[in-house]
């Protein structure tokens, strides 16, 4: 089995990025193979609302989102790790979801039989100590999950977590981000 992680986080190893981390052991743990993906790292454009994709589901913008998309399409489970930035997902992982147009349309205009099915989880992090916050951040996810037949089978709210290091000294939630990767993994 090959789990993806991908870190939305525009911030390199904080909160989010530590928790995906423990999520990718967790999944290790039950013998899966795994790789990271720094997102903000990577070079992905914004949609540009051609409808160039409509024809043919495919995109016609250059960069890495078709090396990215190889590398989900092969992967057995996804998880997203992505902080909370203005009551939603960063502008990083927005911009990927987006750029997944032409797989909408591959699904829904073209009906086109998509990918394997996989199983898929969200890491999300947030400052504040409610869960009102990650309203927003799921919702999208969910779209995307299911434009990509990837079965949303976990989600993990982590709140109060402001400072950069805050996730590394807090045992309980690198336990539920290892649990999440694991349980993924055994799915």
């Amino acid at each position: 089995m090959k789990i993806i992680g991908i870190s939305a986080s525009p911030r390199r190893h904080g909160n989010s990025e530590t928790l995906l981390d423990h999520a990718l052991i967790g999944a290790r743990s039950k013998g899966a193979e795994t790789e990271k993906i720094i997102l903000p790292a990577l070079d992905i454009k914004p949609c540009r609302g051609s409808d160039a994709c409509l024809k043919k589901g495919k995109c016609f913008v250059k960069d890495d989102m078709p090396a990215l998309m190889k590398k989900i399409d092969k992967a057995d489970g996804v998880i997203i790790s992505s902080p909370v930035y203005f009551g939603s997902i960063t502008a990083q992982l927005k911009a990927m979801i987006d750029r997944c147009q032409p797989l909408w349309v591959e699904k829904y205009v073209l009906k086109k039989k998509r990918r394997k099915e996989k199983k898929g989880a969200f890491l999300c992090v947030s400052s504040y100590n409610t869960n009102k916050f990650f309203r927003n951040s799921r919702e999208i996810v969910d779209v995307f999950f299911k434009v990509l037949d990837i079965d949303f089978l976990y989600q993990s709210y982590f709140t109060g977590l402001e400072s950069k290091n805050d996730a590394k000294d807090n045992k309980s939630y690198l336990e539920k981000a290892f649990r999440c990767g694991k349980k993924l993994a055994q799915a």
